[in-house]
This record gives C-alpha cells, structure tokens and sequence, in this order.
C-alpha cells in the first residue's frame, strides 16, 4: 500500500462494511442461479427426468471447466491492458448468461438435449466468467473480508435456491433470468469503489509461484478428489433410481448450513479465525453422508444428500478462501491462478459424474454394491485428505491482513501519546513511505531485525533466489546498498518528528 492509503485505514475499512451487502449479495446470486441449473426445473413444462439432470449437470460442468480456462486467459490479457469491470464487457457477459437461460426454458420442446446443451453452455460460459471476475476482485481488493463474503454468498446462493423453487412460472422465469445481470450489475457497482490491486503504486511486487506451487498443487489435488467423489454420487442415476437426492429443496439446506457456519467463525472473532475445526468437520460430514447414502428410506437419503452438501460446500469455501490468500502471500496474478483452480474443482466433477453413470448403469445397483461403492469413496476421500497435505496447515496460509498485533501497531502509531515500541511505528512509517508490497514489506520486517537472508529464506519457506530478488528491490525503493544502511534509514525514520 501506498502511504496515503496508509492514513486512511480507518476510512477504507468503513467503506469496505458499507459496501458489504453489495460485496455479499453479488457472488451469492450468481451461484443461486448455478444451483438452480444443476438441480431443479422452473416449471412443469421443462424436462426434469434424471436423464435431463444428468445432461444437464454433465453439459454445465463441462462448459465450467473449459470456460474457467477461457475466460482466465481472456480476463488476465485484457486485465493488462486496461480495467477489466467495465459496463461493456459486463453487460456482453451477462446478456450471454440470460440467452442460455431463456434457451433452456424455450429450446427443450422443440431441440430436445441438443437444446439443453447448447443453452446450458450459453449459461456456463457467462457464469465462468462472472464468477471469475467476483473471485479476482476478492483476491484484488478485499483482503481481510474475502472469507466472510465467500461464506455468507454461498448461504444466500443456498437460500435463493431453496425459495426459488417454490415460486410461480412467471416469477421463477423472471428470476431465473434476470440473476446473471444482477451479480453483473453488483459487480460493477462494488468495483467503482476500489482499485484493483495491480493499479496501486507498488501493490503487485515480486510474483512468486516456485514457492506457492507445492501449495496449490496440493490443496487443488484434493479438491479434485473430492469433486470426483461428489460427481460419483451425482452420476448414479438410472430410469427412476438415484442414489443421492440432489434435486431436491431440502438437500439446499446442506449448503446454507456450510456457508452460515463459517460465516458465524468470521463474526465471531476480529482476526481470521482458526480455520481447522471446519477442515475436520467437511471431512467428517462428507464421509458421513457419503457411508449414508446406500441406505434406503427417504429421511435417511435426504439427510446423507445434506451432509455431503454441506461438507463438501464447506470444504470449497476452505480451498477458495486458501487459494486468495496464497495470492496474496505470493503476489500471483489472480485470474490464472483462480480460472486454474475452479476448471480442475468441474473437471474432477465433470469425470465423477460420467462415471457414476457408467457405474451405475453396467453394474447391480441393488444388494451389497451401492455399499461398497460408498466404503470405496469414503477410503479415498480420507486418504486424499490424509496425504495430501502441505508443509503448512493448508487452511492457515499467510494472509497479509492485521492480526491483533497489527492492530495494536497502528493504534500505537496514530496515537498522540509516545508508542513504547517507537521502532516498530519507523518500520511500519518506512514501508508505507515506499510503498512496499506485503512481501516485501515482511521480508523489510525480518531485516529491520538484522536477519539474514538464510534466516528469512527458512522463515518464510521461500528460496533463495527469491530472498534476494526481494532484498534487491527493497534496497531500490529505499535507496540504500547495504543492510546497515538499511537500519539507519530506519533509525532516520524514528528520529523525524510526527507529522
């Protein structure tokens, strides 16, 4: 940040919270509108056999997992050159979204699955791309909020879904309809009020994807499993047999339920909370409903269709609340890393389901089978979670956001009486006089300590060559050459008198 962002901390974060509903509301009427692709019809007329919910969930994560790539490639490209949330591109994106919903209500009767596919990639092409341009501007703007939106949007998408299917025809084709221009609409508005990343002076720094790869390889890995393990149980589906009840409103519940619990963590504690509770309960929830599910009887079928829901919900949020903070621990260009990120989450959903199909279908879908595939899923999905882990607790990235010290640093520095610790405020004075980036401005922090680039390498778990690219560019914007001349500019800082 640069040091009039600086001095107007307090300002920002309030503009932030009066931004909020805009900032909550928007993502979570998009993914209302993906849930309501997926699982359940507007009215009486549209086909709603398991064979046209399979095509349809077959056809959306298809389209979800080229689009995702597409639209990255297309936003980071364009994103170079100039700003990416305009009216324009908004408005073509969201027009595209609603002639795939039209399609999808007008075509089946007249193109039967010809139709529905089609207007179903209409529909996955614009919802890529909206969702993609919401999540960049998480990862660009909202630093210390993006877990709390990602949860309560998924609640709301959960609640706009459930409702939605009690509406009449014209109100659910109004809705449905109307959702993508809306999340379009929000988006703009929200992002008129802040600048992106990229655009502050110094905000991007030293991309370092060598020491976020091993992270991201891993954290993505078991996402992919564990869509794998869900789109398994989406594709067992046959002429009036269904081993998990997706489609039905109260399995909804399940992701209300996922977004509503970490929304109460973030509420609930002023810094980001301690994220690993929710890790155990995704995995404890989705294996439960994973073992439930061959079961028969309605309550108990419903019920393991809401513990999947809601565990594998619950760990989505977790890996893109993950994924934004390793972009901005390392300073990655968001577009690439989250267009990456969600293609492989609807590709791993894209062969589960074809596979549960093929499953289902070629096999006995009575006696001990659905058992035993649920015992086989349930061993995988605790492996994955088991071995592929990072060095780190993969939930507890490094956020550059202020953690209760921070807090006390700032009320220290603009404070008119003496801070004891008069050194700490010259630090943080000097990184935001040179607009340090946050990894730099840690990597400065460990410096103004008289660590050495060893020490820093181990701390920060990056290598070498990274730690004296970023010392480098350090000494650069602070005009110095050595490391006492550091300390001295730094002692300089602490002598100058209070502005």
């Amino acid at each position: 940040m640069n040091s009039q962002q600086s001095s107007s901390a307090t300002p920002t974060t309030q503009a932030k919270y009066q931004m909020l509903p805009l900032r909550l509301l928007g993502p979570g009427v998009l993914l209302g509108w993906h849930f309501l692709i997926l699982y359940f019809p507007l009215d009486a007329t549209i086909n709603t056999t398991e064979h046209a919910l399979l095509l349809r969930q077959v056809a959306l994560n298809c389209s979800l997992f080229v689009f995702f790539l597409v639209s990255a490639l297309i936003i980071e490209a364009i994103s170079r050159r100039r700003r990416v949330t305009t009216p324009l591109l908004l408005t073509v994106v969201a027009s595209i979204a609603m002639l795939g919903g039209i399609g999808i209500i007008v075509t089946p009767p007249f193109l039967g699955d010809a139709g529905i596919i089609a207007s179903v990639v209409f529909m996955g092409s614009g919802e890529a791309t909206l969702m993609l341009l919401w999540l960049r501007f998480y990862a660009d703007v909202a630093i210390d909020f993006a877990g709390r939106y990602l949860a309560a949007s998924t609640a709301i998408g959960a609640l706009i879904c459930f409702f939605a299917r009690y509406l009449t025809f014209e109100a659910s084709l109004i809705v449905f309809v109307a959702l993508p221009l809306l999340s379009a609409a929000m988006l703009l508005v929200a992002s008129r009020t802040e600048s992106f990343r990229e655009n502050e002076e110094g905000g991007e720094g030293l991309s370092d994807w060598p020491s976020a790869r091993g992270p991201f390889v891993k954290s993505t890995s078991q996402l992919i499993i564990f869509s794998i393990a869900f789109g398994l149980f989406q594709g067992c589906v046959s002429t009036g047999s269904t081993l998990l009840p997706v489609a039905n409103p109260i399995a909804m519940l399940g992701v209300g339920i996922a977004g509503a619990a970490v929304m109460a963590l973030y509420q609930s504690s002023p810094i980001a909370p301690d994220l690993r509770p929710v890790h155990k309960a995704s995995l404890l929830l989705f294996s439960a409903g994973v073992l439930a599910a061959p079961f028969s009887g309605d309550f108990i079928s419903h019920l393991a269709a809401v513990a999947i829901m809601t565990g594998f919900l619950l760990y989505d949020i977790l890996i893109l609340i993950f994924t934004i903070d390793l972009i901005r621990t390392f300073d990655l260009r968001p577009a690439p890393v989250l267009g990456l990120n969600r293609s492989c989450e609807y590709a791993g959903f894209t062969i589960g389901i074809c596979l549960g199909y093929f499953v289902w279908s070629h096999f006995p879908t009575t006696g001990e089978f659905p058992y035993l595939l649920s015992s086989v899923t349930a061993f995988v999905s605790f492996a994955a979670a088991l071995f592929l882990v990072t060095e780190k607790n993969i939930w507890h990235a490094k956020v550059y956001v202020m953690d209760s010290a921070d807090d006390a640093m700032e009320s220290a520095c603009e404070s008119p009486v003496p801070a004891p610790d008069a050194r700490i405020c010259a630090c943080e004075s000097v990184c935001a006089r040179f607009a340090l980036t946050p990894r730099e401005r840690e990597v400065f922090m460990l410096l103004a300590k008289g660590r050495n680039a060893e020490y820093i390498q181990s701390a920060l778990c990056i290598s070498s060559h990274t730690v004296k690219t970023h010392i480098s560019n350090i000494y650069k914007k602070i005009d110095v050459h050595s490391a006492q001349e550091l300390l001295d500019a730094i002692d300089r800082e602490q002598e100058r008198p209070a502005s």
